[in-house]
């Protein structure tokens, strides 16, 4: 997943973090279509995805990372991961 953070995106492996200089409005541009924003502040690879907890607003992904999923894209992301 990408995540935001501190004017930097974050590219998180599961086991390594590698940060640069972007914003997540261009990466999306250019990432393939099976990655999907879930926030202000992430974007998630749904082929990763291991289940959507709706209720709590969390992407549980395999590796046990837990994305947030916004009200605002909380739609979009129940489409993409059935």
């Amino acid at each position: 997943y990408f995540e935001a953070r501190e004017k930097r995106i974050v590219a998180c492996t599961g086991s390594r973090e590698y940060s640069f200089y972007s914003t997540l409005e261009s990466l999306t541009e250019r990432l393939p279509e099976y990655f999907l924003r879930c926030h202000k502040g992430f974007i998630a690879n749904k082929l990763l995805v291991e289940k959507l907890l709706p209720a709590q607003g969390i992407l549980q992904m395999l590796g046990g990372f837990q994305i947030p999923v916004s009200r605002s894209y909380k739609s979009a992301v129940k489409e993409a991961v059935r």
